[in-house]
């Protein structure tokens, strides 16, 4: 390679490596932003209510009380609901499609999974009004709860919220299940496992970090899903006496209240917004610490594939 051709190249490479360390910091300077801000607009909240804030359950704009507990609860209890639904369908159709179906269905599976990973939250929301609140309705809220709105409440949002999580879900551990090097499952059948044995034995342990950070994807789409559950989860930020009657979740209520709040009821809106921020990180370093340690574990060889005596116990 001649000395100019070199020049250029190393020239290229810098400035590739420069763009990318400007992303780097690009990345971490707009989290940052965002949690400043949401402090700054905190301030008055975060001095005036303190832990009230968060252990308290009343909020009352009108009457100057900012309790958000029930809100951050049902925050969560929504998305465990959904998560709860989506993991174990998704793992299933993962499993099916990479591992199961027949060749020639493999595509237009992973197709369809793709295109309802696409589809904009308010058509789920739409779909909700119009199929799902009303079977909830009638099929679990009339014969116990009198109020018309029955039927809007956390049970309908984690419904909604499981239906879209599960394509992401889905998507993302068909893509690590199919990661899975093809040596080790020949080194599984060749030791005279079954297929299942080999899934069992071999594909998932090899694949169980990647399988884990699908599920912090899913929670990640759950937690800050705004349209689909506002439009289903009724707006109400009195403790719901069941799932099924009408609720908040820490996005619907700022989507239904940030518009005309003013003064504390904003500085509590953003306060709101960042213990919803702040907890969302904190759960996703969690995870991504946990992905990390098995990662390392399986590197160093204590996860390691089967053995020709654990594949002739398996039932």
């Amino acid at each position: 390679m001649s000395r100019p051709v070199e020049r250029v190249t190393r020239g290229v490479a810098v400035s590739l490596r420069g763009l990318a360390q400007a992303a780097c910091v690009l990345l971490v300077a707009t989290v940052a932003g965002m949690v400043v801000a949401l402090a700054l607009g905190a301030r008055g909240a975060l001095s005036s209510e303190g832990l009230r804030f968060v252990s308290t359950s009343t909020w009352d704009p009108a009457a100057g009380s900012f309790g958000a507990l029930t809100v951050l609860a049902d925050t969560w209890l929504t998305s465990a609901l959904a998560l709860a639904l989506a993991v174990p369908g998704g793992f299933l159709v993962a499993l099916y499609v990479t591992e199961f179906a027949p060749p020639r269905a493999r595509g237009p599976l992973a197709s369809l999974v793709e295109v309802l990973a696409a589809v904009p939250g308010v058509v789920y929301g739409l779909w909700g009004i119009a199929v799902l609140v009303p079977f909830v309705r009638e099929a679990l809220a009339r014969p116990v709860h009198h109020d018309p709105r029955a039927g809007f409440g956390v049970l309908s949002a984690a419904l909604v919220l499981a239906l879209m999580a599960l394509p992401t879900i889905t998507a993302v551990m068909r893509d690590v299940i199919s990661a899975v090097p093809a040596s080790l499952r020949e080194a599984g059948l060749a030791l005279g496992g079954t297929r299942w044995e080999v899934v069992r034995y071999v594909v998932l342990p090899h694949a169980r970090a990647g399988l884990f950070a699908a599920v912090m994807l899913g929670l990640g789409r759950a937690l800050g899903e705004t349209m689909a559950v506002s439009m289903v989860i009724g707006g109400s930020v009195r403790s719901a006496s069941s799932l099924l009657t009408p609720a908040h979740t820490a996005a619907s209520l700022l989507l239904a209240e940030l518009g005309g709040a003013e003064g504390a009821h904003a500085s509590a809106l953003s306060e709101l917004g960042l213990v919803l921020l702040v907890t969302t990180v904190a759960f996703n370093l969690g995870a991504h610490g946990v992905v990390r340690r098995t990662l390392r574990r399986r590197s160093a060889g204590l996860s390691t594939g089967p053995s020709e005596g654990e594949l002739g116990e398996a039932p």
